[in-house]
């Protein structure tokens, strides 16, 4: 896995990864759209999505199972279901979005003369890789029985918060997982 992802990110970002400022909006974006391509990367290496885009469930649970290992008794037996639950919450995004984007459309329509349509519009990467990550992990973090759970400060703001719905947190966990500087964490602590 580290190595499918040093070489997706050097692929996404060359090889030396420049250092953003947290204040600039186009760096800040610049580095989503990175991150949103780099989790593409490692799933389509890993098999994980077919050619629609959406994740295999099957590849995602032999992969998931693999890295989980035989160590984490109560993860094994819960994975599926949290597969199930993650692919449920990317359908229903991505019908949401599709909805959406039809809404927008025919308000176009409506409001502009009918204008060629640019072929030069830029298609950007697959979401659903890095939104189903985000999920898997908010629902091990929630899944975690209370005798396996780390009692650091962090770990309880980060519990506390996903017990009130609170996700605005988690960005700082992923824009840091997918930089190149995060090869030395492992993303199921």
């Amino acid at each position: 896995m580290k190595e499918v992802k040093k070489e997706c990110i050097a692929q996404i970002r060359g090889a030396s990864a420049p250092s953003y400022d947290p204040f600039d909006c186009e760096q800040m974006k610049l580095l989503k759209e990175q991150s949103v391509c780099t989790a593409e990367c490692i799933a389509k290496r890993f098999n994980l999505v077919d050619e629609h885009g959406d994740m295999k469930r099957e590849s995602v649970l032999v992969n998931l199972r693999a890295k989980i290992g035989d160590n984490n008794a109560w993860k094994s037996e819960a994975v599926e279901g949290f597969v199930d639950k993650c692919l449920a919450e990317l359908k229903a995004s991505k019908e949401k979005s599709a909805e959406a984007a039809e809404a927008a459309a025919a308000l176009k329509k409506e409001s502009q003369p009918i204008e060629k349509e640019s072929r030069d519009e830029k298609v950007g990467c697959n979401p659903c890789p890095l939104e189903f990550s985000h999920c898997i992990w908010r629902e091990v973090v929630q899944g975690c029985p209370a005798e396996s759970q780390i009692d650091s400060g962090k770990c309880k703001k980060i519990r506390e918060g996903l017990a009130k719905g609170d996700k605005s947190f988690l960005n700082k966990h992923f824009l840091h997982h997918f930089s190149a500087h995060s090869e030395d964490k492992k993303s199921w602590d």
